[in-house]
């Protein structure tokens, strides 16, 4: 098997998953996805960074590889992923119409 490749941040790479493991804006799963790649940055294992972060090998092997193709473009979500809607959006224009603008019992 070959070695993993090494996580070699720039100065500016390591401000933005910085920003990013800690930003309130910061969905949780970028986040995460930010503090895999500074542990392993900063000269950890990959078992270290997967027991620190109460995660599994798979997973931090995913994110070094999607690092390594992408840099932080990478650690986003793929476009495309989670469930498809189950309603049309003219479906729910229709039932938004016909909808009642005020509760019968006259709440808002």
């Amino acid at each position: 098997m070959p070695a993993p490749t090494p996580v070699i941040l720039t100065e500016e790479q390591k401000r933005q998953l910085n920003q990013s493991s800690k930003a309130a804006t910061s969905s949780q799963r970028e986040a995460f996805r930010a503090r895999i790649i500074l542990g392993l940055a900063s000269g950890k294992s990959a078992e270290a960074v997967a027991k620190e972060l109460n995660t599994s090998m798979p997973s931090v092997s995913k994110w070094r590889g999607r690092w390594s193709r992408q840099g932080l473009v990478g650690l986003r979500d793929a476009a495309g992923r989670g469930r498809k809607a189950s309603v049309s959006p003219k479906a729910v224009g229709k039932a938004l119409t016909m909808a009642p603008t005020r509760a019968a019992h006259g709440g808002a």
